[in-house]
């Protein structure tokens, strides 16, 4: 995605207004070892950040944050015939994702917000 943002071709796919869960790697991997020292940890945990975004959100604050524009769009037409349709229907529909339990189990998330994690990726 970086080369296509970095020449402002960064571009919502279809109307942008499918969820997109995302966490910053640094999140991920930390959930990965607290999960491996704590018991409490068991089944099915959705590693995800706080912050609920959509395609467009997430699309606007990387342009944002690299200070390039994001104005084009990708119709869902080009994604199903690129990726076929069973694999774009994860990037057109999206999936809304939170993970109550990660807050029970006390995980701190470092990076909570869009904007820091790509602020702290992008140095």
């Amino acid at each position: 995605m970086y080369p296509l943002f970095f020449l402002g071709l960064g571009s919502k796919i279809g109307s942008g207004t499918q969820y997109m869960p995302w966490i910053h790697i640094e999140d991920i991997c930390n959930i990965f070892i607290q999960a491996l020292r704590n018991e409490k940890f068991t089944g099915i945990i959705n590693g995800v950040a706080p912050e609920i975004v959509t395609n467009e959100q997430f699309t606007k604050t990387f342009a944002h944050v690299l200070r390039r524009p994001s104005f084009l769009f990708i119709p869902e037409q080009i994604i199903e015939f690129v990726f076929s349709q069973e694999r774009a229907v994860m990037m057109t529909q999206g999936q809304k994702v939170i993970s109550k339990r990660m807050e029970k189990l006390g995980v701190q998330i470092k990076y909570p917000t869009l904007e820091e994690a790509f602020k702290n990726i992008l140095k």
